[in-house]
């Protein structure tokens, strides 16, 4: 994302300043990707069929697949609901899949509603738990571009506001459900998709999963949680929650977001932030539903309960001053446009918590509505629509 502007789309190394190794991913420009990253959950289950591999000093492991969801979707009696883009499936052992079917596993309105549907029903259900998942190669592309674009072309900002606050409000749901829900991710987890996994409390994750928030490349920033869960994450780091403690991991955080790195594996996905400690790597892809229901099914035997609610360290202006200064020095050296830093000050409005004179206690919901606040104006703007239409149009990101 950060690159002299009179060039093409291929960031330079970044100046240390901002920190962190990563990889830029448009949300249509395949890559190949190596293993690396930070410590993981490892898949430790049926460790008689597993073939053990070491990576960096980390046991993973290569499992035979044993769950076939293309066999499983031929039963009709296994589908228990569905819309033309999503649907419920039966796994077996109270355990129910929610399926994304649309174009590219984009959050369309139709997914995003029906995931509300799944979860009315598992509230009443006598199941034990849900999996998020699909067989396709990627898990999300992140948000539907063309019914965003499509509303804010109407001038129906009232109308995106209102679905951004339903689908925080959902995730948040999600999140403190009382029974567990465990994400399948594999290949690219994009933007909203990457805000969704990022709500599960567990993970079952390939290691080829290639995860980011990729707002900033289309002029938007991250709108259903995935700023307030990494300014958390920031603040759970610090040895303290004094400011001088949390704000090497707050502008590490930044860095991530205003850079749109996607990561290159899923154990640097959890490095960053994205996945949970808890979060189980499998070596086989294919093996992932399994193992993910096999989660759910364990959690359940345990009694799950879900994560307590949390209050998050904010650094407030002084933290902010910090973060603008770093999207300066990138502006004034070229690596960036004008608009880029506009974006980066609105990013660092919000995870820094807003106006506070000095570091601050806020709760989740504070930080969501300040997502809320400066997403949807950035859909009037003009850059952001011609970033949004140029992604439309050639797959590829815009540099304006």
């Amino acid at each position: 994302m950060f690159e002299k502007v009179s060039r093409s789309w291929t960031r330079p190394p970044s100046p240390p300043s901002l920190g962190g190794t990563g990889t830029e991913l448009s949300p249509s420009s395949p890559q190949t990707w190596g293993v690396g990253g930070a410590n993981a959950g490892v898949d430790e289950t049926s460790q008689a069929l597993s073939q053990r591999h070491r990576e960096k000093g980390r046991l993973l492991h290569h499992l035979s697949p044993d769950l076939d969801l293309k066999a499983i979707c031929q039963d009709p009696q296994r589908i228990l609901w569905q819309n033309p883009e999503a649907a419920l499936v039966d796994l077996g052992e109270g355990v129910v899949l929610y399926e994304f079917r649309s174009k590219g596993n984009t959050l369309s309105f139709k997914v995003i509603e029906g995931l509300a549907t799944v979860l009315d029903r598992l509230a009443v259900e006598d199941w034990h738990g849900l999996v998020i998942g699909n067989a396709s190669p990627n898990f999300c592309g992140g948000a539907n571009l063309v019914e965003m674009a499509g509303l804010a072309q109407q001038g129906r900002l009232d109308a995106i506001e209102a679905l951004i606050s339903q689908f925080q409000s959902l995730l948040q749901r999600l999140h403190y459900f009382p029974k567990p829900i465990v994400a399948a991710v594999q290949g690219r987890a994009l933007g909203g998709g990457c805000e969704l996994v990022m709500a599960c409390p567990q993970v079952v994750a390939a290691a080829e999963s290639y995860i980011g928030l990729v707002e900033l490349s289309v002029g938007l920033i991250p709108g259903a949680g995935g700023i307030m869960r990494l300014a958390a994450w920031a603040s759970e780091r610090g040895a303290s929650e004094r400011a001088s403690e949390v704000q090497p991991f707050l502008s590490r955080a930044f860095a991530t977001i205003a850079m749109a790195k996607v990561s290159g594996s899923a154990l640097e996905a959890q490095d960053w932030g994205f996945l949970p400690p808890t979060t189980r790597v499998v070596m086989d892809a294919d093996r992932r539903l399994a193992v993910a229901k096999e989660e759910v099914l364990r959690l359940s035997r345990e009694g799950y309960r879900p994560p307590a609610p949390r209050q998050i360290r904010v650094l407030g202006r002084p933290g902010r001053a910090v973060l603008e200064h770093g999207a300066y020095l990138f502006q004034a050296g070229g690596y960036i446009s004008d608009y880029d830093r506009a974006l980066a000050q609105r990013l660092a409005q919000v995870i820094t918590g807003g106006d506070f004179s000095a570091p601050a206690w806020v709760s989740e919901d504070h930080l969501l509505a300040l997502e809320r606040q400066q997403f949807v104006p950035l859909l009037r703007e003009p850059k952001t629509q011609a970033r949004i239409a140029h992604l439309l149009k050639t797959k590829k990101p815009l540099r304006n």
